[in-house]
């Protein structure tokens, strides 16, 4: 729980000396070592708590142009995190005493009240964006992300945050620490768009310049950088130099149209769009429930109570419910390719890869996570989405008539149906659909024998079809001839 008239600190002692306190002098500057220059200085008064400056400022305009707005996700332990580097709340109360003054005890005796006669009533609270270059907000209030990018922009964007994403002061831009870089609420706009595309070339990239001793494999150096927007200028057709910058800005343009809401309008089936991520067997799931009932969507993620926009709850039936921060633009641009219908779908990965992993983290970097896992996660995802179990039928020991009889029964019940293309050897897949792929079944028709198929990748069918069919329909032999697998809701 949060100190200061918001809750009790952990165990007993008011106060703990944290093993090397921060100089106050450092504190009162903002010029800590690894101190971010997005923050704003807030003046608190009576009344005020950790707690209630969070949930009151989160996302609220800073009135510095510098920073537009307070971070969107601003939470009690971010603010002490950056004033005091700790959320422990004994400690937070020893900066609370040494820095700021505090003196009166909350009724709980345990922690401090803010008060504006404090010798220091102020605190450093968390800004959005990474100076110069101001945050990525809706395109109708700041439409930089819109603009076109200079073809110099990607290596400036990265030189301008690198000794903030190099964590360790090494020189070089590590994996894990690009990683990082995605989930930080603070990489915003063309800085998420450099990170993600450093990521996603990052061998490469680190080749470009001989600044290692042995092979290049610490990471993206200033000196990579640098050589990378000379052969840039020097051959712009050169396939590296055409492939970074256009990921680069295939990332800006996907921000540039993202979605700021939870919901926009009601959810709908058809805007459903797996990313990266190889959740196929989830989204397939997803499809048929908002297909079937969209309002059950709404009944899985929700805006957390006294947060606005910033931060939502997920709750599976079958699984503990999440506190799930708004998507970072980096995770935006690393989860599914929804838009125009809402953050949530991404929302609801986010909180899937929570559950799972404890972080969305270790769903991005994770390679657990098989697009059908030869068919053991079929069922998974109608039983996550609705808490009922599932019947799944391996179609090389299914008739055509049972197919028929249960497809038949299902949609008469209004039961959910996914169903899979594994890698099978006896299965003749030649026909162009994706394999190891999870679909939805969204409807079958005795009267024509056509089953209606949705891949969750968008207006996709096999190689060659028309993207307008969607779904898309396929007789029940044709289907049994390709599909591997078909789960039922039961």
């Amino acid at each position: 729980m949060p100190p200061n008239g918001a809750g009790a600190a952990a165990g007993s002692a008011q106060m703990k000396r944290p093993p090397n306190p921060r100089p106050s002098g450092d504190w009162q500057s903002g010029q800590w070592t690894g101190a971010p220059d997005a923050k704003v200085k807030y003046s608190y008064t009576d009344g005020d708590s950790l707690d209630s400056i969070a949930k009151k400022l989160a996302g609220t305009p800073t009135g510095d142009p510098k920073f537009p707005n307070y971070l969107g996700s601003l939470t009690w332990k971010d603010i002490t995190r950056l004033n005091y580097g700790t959320e422990i709340p004994s400690e937070v109360n020893f900066y609370l005493s040494a820095f700021n003054g505090c003196s009166t005890p909350a009724a709980d005796g345990k922690n401090f009240l803010l008060s504006a006669g404090d010798a220091e009533p102020w605190l450093w609270i968390p800004a959005a964006g990474i100076a110069p270059v101001p945050v990525n907000v809706p395109k109708t209030i700041t439409p930089k992300i819109c603009l076109a990018a200079p073809a110099s922009e990607f290596t400036k964007a990265l030189l301008d945050i690198f000794d903030y994403v190099d964590a360790d002061s090494s020189g070089f831009l590590s994996k894990n620490e690009l990683w990082t870089a995605v989930s930080s609420p603070l990489v915003t706009g063309t800085y998420a768009a450099s990170v993600l595309t450093a990521k996603s070339f990052l061998s490469q990239l680190e080749d470009v310049s001989n600044d290692e001793i042995g092979p290049e494999t610490n990471g993206i150096s200033k000196a990579d950088l640098v050589a990378f927007d000379a052969l840039r200028v020097a051959s712009p057709t050169d396939s590296l130099v055409q492939n970074v910058l256009g990921t680069f800005d295939y990332h800006r343009d996907k921000l540039c149209h993202a979605d700021h809401d939870l919901f926009v309008g009601a959810p709908v089936a058809t805007s459903v769009m797996q990313g990266p991520v190889g959740d196929c067997w989830l989204l397939a799931a997803l499809i048929g429930l908002a297909n079937r009932d969209p309002t059950a969507i709404g009944r899985l993620v929700k805006p957390a109570p006294g947060y606005g926009n910033s931060r939502f709850t997920v709750k599976f039936p079958s699984e503990d419910e999440q506190e799930v921060r708004r998507p970072t633009d980096g995770e935006i641009l690393s989860l599914s390719m929804a838009k125009g219908n809402g953050l949530w779908l991404t929302v609801l990965e986010k909180g899937w890869g929570q559950i799972v992993f404890g972080s969305v983290m270790g769903l991005l970097s994770t390679s657990k996570i098989t697009a059908v896992d030869q068919g053991r996660a079929l069922g998974r995802g109608i039983e996550l989405v609705t808490g009922h179990g599932t019947d799944v039928d391996e179609l090389l020991l299914t008739t055509l008539a049972t197919t028929r009889d249960k497809l038949e029964k299902a949609f008469a019940s209004n039961k959910i149906v996914t169903a899979g293309i594994n890698n099978d050897i006896i299965k003749d897949n030649r026909s162009g659909w994706p394999n190891a792929h999870a679909y939805a079944i969204l409807g079958y028709d005795r009267a024509s024998d056509q089953i209606k198929v949705r891949n969750p990748w968008g207006d996709t069918g096999p190689a060659g079809s028309s993207v307008a069919l969607v779904p898309y329909s396929m007789s029940i032999p044709d289907f049994m001839g390709i599909f591997s697998r078909l789960a039922y809701e039961e």
